[in-house]
């Protein structure tokens, strides 16, 4: 949602069927690049190929941000996945519209992961407070 807001602001247009289709250029300057990384963070063994690719890309400096934020997607994906937490409808409307764009709303399951915001994050606060005592 931010990326789009953003880029609407910037007259840049994203197409994000880039994310899964790598014949699509998603719009974005090293884009590629950067769905690459994306992808490979998804992976058991990711490839560090991808990683270097983007430094050489976009500059050491910014790929290193990139692994970060990548890094930190995947560890909110594995928690969420464990504890069984759902995404917060008002969050799964918003994206819906890049989610149909993708084909992840083709799945038979795509609509059941939004739950009310306010037993979205439950599950994740008590396991919280456990690992803070």
């Amino acid at each position: 949602m931010t990326l789009s807001s953003s880029a609407e602001r910037n007259g840049i247009r994203i197409d994000f069927r880039g994310i899964v289709d790598p014949d699509i250029d998603p719009g974005v300057p090293r884009g590629r690049e950067l769905v690459a990384l994306g992808h490979t963070a998804t992976l058991a063994a990711p490839d560090p190929s991808s990683v270097e690719d983007l430094a050489s890309a976009i500059g050491p400096g910014p790929a290193v941000s990139a692994v970060e934020i990548a890094g930190v997607f995947t560890m909110i994906n594995t928690i969420m996945d464990s504890t069984g937490s759902h995404v917060p409808s008002r969050k799964f409307e918003l994206a819906q519209p890049i989610l149909e764009q993708i084909g992840a709303m083709d799945f038979p399951n795509a609509a059941l992961i939004a739950v009310p915001k306010r037993k979205a994050g439950s599950k994740l606060r008590r396991i919280a407070r456990r690992l803070l005592r």
